[in-house]
């Protein structure tokens, strides 16, 4: 009943590579709650799902910005690279949950192109504390050895935990 549980399952799925439980995590693609396709779509992009593309294809024209990124993810990690530039516009979306999600998709597609679109979204000032940590886990998550000297190491020293946490 759960849209966390059901995100969470989603994740478990990818992490431990359950293939045979991709059609159950397609049939989320349609949830009424968007963390649920979000997570999805990235699972398809994830798993390299090639099974998925008739299905998650629609999603592109979700009325939600983030099930629709979650789809572009999920395209050019299936080879079509010319759904990057949807991520990449996101990733200056007034939206900062669009903005963080999309900073998120850049990190793990893994193109160290993306490093100076996610520096200049960290240093934006309109760019909130989730925006910026998201930007700053992707730039190391790619990387740029930058990173560490510059964020990474203030977060260290944070005086709340939960920074500190994340900068590890």
């Amino acid at each position: 009943e759960s849209g966390v549980v059901r995100s969470h399952a989603i994740e478990v799925i990818v992490k431990t590579k359950r293939r045979e439980l991709m059609p159950q995590v397609l049939k989320l693609l349609s949830d009424n709650q968007i963390h649920v396709r979000f997570s999805a779509g990235v699972a398809v992009g994830d798993m390299e799902y090639t099974a998925g593309e008739y299905t998650i294809k629609p999603i592109l024209a979700d009325a939600n910005p983030n099930a629709r990124i979650a789809a572009a993810y999920a395209f050019v990690r299936l080879g079509k690279s010319e759904y990057v530039k949807q991520i990449r516009d996101a990733a200056k979306n007034p939206d900062q949950t669009v903005r963080a999600n999309a900073a998120l998709l850049l990190g793990k597609l893994g193109d160290k192109n993306n490093v100076d679109l996610l520096y200049e979204v960290m240093r934006d000032l309109d760019s909130t504390d989730k925006v910026k940590f998201q930007a700053v886990e992707s730039v190391a998550r790619l990387g740029d050895e930058n990173i560490y000297k510059d964020k990474l190491w203030a977060m260290l020293i944070s005086k709340f935990a939960d920074d500190r946490v994340m900068g590890i």
